[in-house]
């Protein structure tokens, strides 16, 4: 028959495709094949080709092929092996290549999530969504199972091997790495190596100990004001800073994109936080003005920290961009509020304009008379044996300004009969009689921006007590302003902490997954709904 095609020129060798995963290849088919034929050829393609072993846990049969229609293009099963001919395309359920597959899917969201590139919905890729997503048709499809029929029996060895499996081939696959590229990796990539998790680790606390040192050294029982190089303090901050330019160097030889290193805020910080020490060794001993300022540009060395946990810094930095719209009201009410009550405490607690000395004066104590009679006397005098060439009298007031004593001399006659008694002028935060005479003090309220800062630290409830209102109508609007401040604060706060609570949740259950757990989440997902349809369809017979 062969021959009889030969001398036709008809010829029994055709060329098809197999697809499976997201990957398809084309072979040659020989017409007369059988299933066993296309179950070789796919094997073939994707195994023996690519220098790769077909592992034994994974059986491929008839059920695991479906060829796909000219016309309407979906793929069905149950197809007769004689329909294989030239050009068509028959898809392969086979779990290994599919996992690899979703594996590869989920690196890619990965790296556009690190990149922020497609919309944000497309970044979250958890086991659960990428199975629910998966298999959605499979889980419709349980209503119709009939009443008591129970769930097929997953083979977990058969899962695990297959797993371990994937994995070792997805290893595999990744192309050699050059001494820059590795040493980038070992740089960037904790996770890359137990050397590299060390390093990371190490770098950390030498970061945490040089911010330690930083501010224990400013200490008085510690400050060294000229600091020798034999000091511990710059042997400590020496060693720290070689450790750091090191580190700084290798990351920029190693970045793949030299170019764009600096666009990473946290690089330039590297480069700031180790410029001015070696700056001040090099001028060591030259007199140039302003050098001194190289010293506070260290402190930017305590944003290193950052790298502690950049994943908190992310995590503070979306809830305040998806807190946008009620931190704008926040600033815009607390704006206008300030403004508004700033106007008003200036109004109100001034007080009066002294023209000589250019300046707000307001009422500070009032001092009226206090007449000490004789059953006080023991209270207010000096030290006994009591003698006019020794009286000593003292009143307390009960006040941060004292009683003062009036000279007897100034008694109206009958007034008192001095020294059993005597009159003092006492402070009083009220004024007491028509005799009282007012003592004033400069308002610190003497203009609408200098009321800013009380009325912000009233608003926020903050109360440092520097700055306060001693009328009784200013105290009036100092409570108005507490409970507005409240007001205002509480209501956008609310919706911000709601917006970082669920943020958080979503991190830290993000976090919770390695790569490892997502690949094994993903092929397990795979082989349990081959295995769901194992139970569920009836093939077909050619």
């Amino acid at each position: 028959m062969e021959t009889l095609r030969k001398a036709a020129g008809v010829s029994s060798e055709v060329y098809i495709f197999l697809a499976t995963g997201n990957r398809m290849k084309r072979v040659k088919w020989q017409k007369s094949g059988t299933f066993a034929d296309l179950v070789a050829a796919h094997k073939k393609a994707f195994y023996k080709d690519e220098g790769r072993e077909f592992p034994d846990a994974v059986k491929l049969d008839e059920r695991s092929f479906m060829l796909r229609d000219r016309e309407y293009g979906v793929a069905y099963e149950g197809f007769a092996i004689g329909e294989v001919d030239q050009g068509r395309v028959v898809e392969v359920r086979d779990p290994v290549m599919e996992a690899e597959a979703e594996v590869a899917a989920a690196e890619a969201r990965m790296l556009q999530a690190d990149l922020q590139v497609g919309p944000e919905d497309y970044f979250t890729v958890t086991p659960a969504s990428a199975r629910t997503a998966k298999f959605t048709s499979d889980v419709d499809g349980d209503d119709d199972k009939p009443e008591g029929e129970s769930e097929p029996v997953v083979d977990e060895k058969l899962q695990k091997e297959s797993i371990e499996w994937a994995k070792r081939m997805l290893g595999k696959g990744s192309p050699e790495l050059d001494f820059r590229e590795k040493t980038w990796r070992f740089l960037d990539d904790p996770s890359s190596s137990p050397w590299a998790l060390r390093f990371t680790m190490f770098m950390l606390v030498l970061i945490v100990f040089s911010t330690a040192t930083f501010c224990i050294e400013t200490l008085p029982q510690y400050y060294e004001h000229e600091m020798a190089f034999t000091s511990k303090w710059f042997i400590m901050e020496a060693s720290c800073i070689a450790c750091f330019t090191l580190e700084f160097l290798l990351r920029l030889w190693s970045t793949p994109k030299r170019s764009e290193y600096f666009n990473d805020t946290m690089n330039c910080v590297d480069l700031v936080a180790i410029l001015p020490f070696w700056l001040e060794l090099i001028l060591t001993g030259v007199a140039i003005p302003g050098l001194s300022v190289f010293r506070v540009v260290r402190l930017v060395r305590v944003f290193r920290l950052f790298k502690v946990s950049r994943g908190s810094l992310t995590v503070f930095a979306t809830t305040m961009s998806r807190s946008s719209r009620p931190l704008y009201m926040l600033v815009f009410f607390t704006s206008i509020a300030t403004i508004i009550f700033s106007s008003l405490i200036y109004y109100v607690e001034r007080g009066k304009w002294n023209d000589d000395l250019k300046m707000w004066m307001r009422e500070y104590y009032y001092y009226c008379p206090v007449k000490a009679d004789a059953s006080m006397g023991p209270a207010v005098k000096g030290p006994t044996p009591w003698t006019l060439a020794t009286s000593n009298w003292t009143l307390d007031s009960g006040l941060a300004e004292p009683c003062k004593w009036i000279d007897p001399a100034t008694y109206a006659p009958g007034e008192a009969s001095y020294p059993s008694e005597a009159w003092f002028s006492c402070p009083y935060s009220y004024k007491k009689s028509g005799e009282c005479e007012t003592v004033y003090e400069q308002s610190p309220y003497d203009s609408i921006p200098t009321s800013f800062w009380w009325c912000l630290v009233t608003m926020t409830t903050v109360g440092y007590g520097d700055v306060v209102p001693t009328q009784p109508l200013g105290k009036i609007l100092a409570a108005i302003v507490m409970i507005f401040g409240i007001l205002v604060i509480a209501l956008p706060i609310t919706v911000i902490g709601s917006n970082f609570s669920s943020i958080y949740a979503k991190f830290t259950e993000e976090a919770g997954m390695d790569v490892a757990d997502l690949e094994a989440e993903k092929l397990e997902g795979i082989l349990e709904g081959d295995e769901d349809d194992d139970e569920d369809d009836v093939p077909s017979t050619p």
